[in-house]
């Protein structure tokens, strides 16, 4: 139980990491874009 329960938490904490890096890049281009 508790390996299943780690593994699912792992993969919450990579999936939400993965979409903030995605969000953060498209911000920082957008930023960019405008500034330019």
């Amino acid at each position: 139980m508790d390996g299943t329960i780690t593994g699912g938490i792992g993969y919450v904490i990579a999936a939400y990491g993965i979409s903030w890096t995605f969000i953060l890049l498209y911000l920082y281009s957008l930023v960019r874009r405008s500034h330019t």
